[in-house]
């Protein structure tokens, strides 16, 4: 059983500065097992390309709810909710 975590970020895959400040807040503030724990960015590479790497989303949550039944993802998305602190988002084991 476990949680994957899908941060849906603006900058590029080339780039990835959105993901190495947000895995290493998280790193920093969190604990977490990375057994039970998945952390999986996605890059739109832009503002407004939600849209174009939803499918890619969806195939993440797919996959990894197929392993088990008691797995569950998370979608993070940058663009619209950078400010909600991770500890409001409730995950339950």
């Amino acid at each position: 059983m476990g949680a994957q975590f899908i941060f849906v970020v603006e900058a590029d895959e080339k780039c990835k500065s959105d993901w190495n400040y947000i895995k290493a807040t998280i790193e920093r503030f969190y604990t977490y097992d990375p057994a039970h724990v998945k952390l999986k960015p996605v890059y739109m590479a832009g503002k407004n390309n939600y849209r174009n790497k939803k499918k890619e989303v969806n195939t993440l949550m797919r996959k990894y709810k197929g392993n088990t039944e008691k797995n569950q993802s998370i979608q993070w998305i940058q663009e619209i909710c950078p400010l909600i602190p991770l500890e409001s988002i409730k995950v339950t084991f």
